[in-house]
């Protein structure tokens, strides 16, 4: 079933399929199950914080994400299998040279 309200959007982000407590638990207890559910299906308006909740929740999962990404492309690329023979040889030949 597709979400129907800006709030279901966000739960769904957060929560693919989630039931009355885990809508509780993001929201920090600051509401009962009953209330966000009722919140989730249209029911009853959405109070602004709690839209502003869950959306700086979904911003700071997200700028986690884009650190991991920017450390992984930041890393060198590792030299491979055959690297310590290469540099084995590349040594031989200065010493040699």
């Amino acid at each position: 079933m597709k979400p129907v309200t800006p709030f279901a959007e966000l739960i769904e982000v957060l929560a693919p399929g989630a039931g009355g407590r885990t809508i509780a638990r993001l929201l920090k207890g600051k509401a009962t199950r009953h209330a966000a559910l009722n919140w989730k299906a249209g029911r009853r308006g959405t109070p602004k914080w709690a839209l502003d909740m869950l959306a700086d929740e979904i911003a700071r999962r997200h700028e986690q994400e884009r650190q991991v990404l920017e450390r992984a492309r930041q890393t060198k690329e590792r030299p491979g299998l055959k690297a310590g023979a290469l540099n084995l040889a590349k040594w031989r030949a200065r010493k040699n040279a």
